[in-house]
């Protein structure tokens, strides 16, 4: 979707879960549910990520820098005001129970939605492999 009629290309994605839980992972909510979830289509502001030990199995520390600029922001609030809106005036009900259940119901303020997505904003998708960094080969396989 585009969150701003002037824009030429969309700039969030929505998209339902066939399942409703706080995070994923998590446990599942013991509703029946069909929550919608937003994210930005194209990032303002890259990842970073850094070694923070010469350990082997230490993990990397990696800065996602989700909401760093304002547009990152606008973004996320426009397009989480959005699936309120198509969540609560749904025809179906797990729709509607996904949208009264979230904690986003109490969001009144631009701020409101910002402290949503900094509480319960994760990623989505690998940020950077589908394996972690040395499971897949061994020595063996590399020789």
């Amino acid at each position: 979707m585009r969150t701003r009629p002037e824009l030429t290309r969309p700039d969030a994605q929505i998209y339902f879960i066939n399942f409703s839980s706080a995070q994923r992972g998590g446990v599942l909510h013991p509703i029946r549910a069909s929550p919608a979830r937003c994210r930005r289509c194209r990032s303002s502001r890259a990842a970073r990520s850094h070694i923070r030990s010469r350990d082997r199995p230490s993990a990397p520390a990696i800065r996602y820098n989700y909401l760093a600029t304002e547009n990152d922001r606008r973004v996320m609030v426009d397009g989480l005001k959005f699936v309120r809106r198509i969540c609560s005036d749904a025809a179906d009900a797990r729709l509607r129970r996904a949208a009264s259940f979230f904690p986003a119901t109490r969001c009144k303020s631009d701020e409101d939605w910002l402290d949503y997505c900094r509480e319960y904003g994760e990623t989505v998708f690998h940020p950077t492999s589908t394996c972690r960094i040395g499971s897949v080969v061994d020595d063996a396989a590399a020789a």
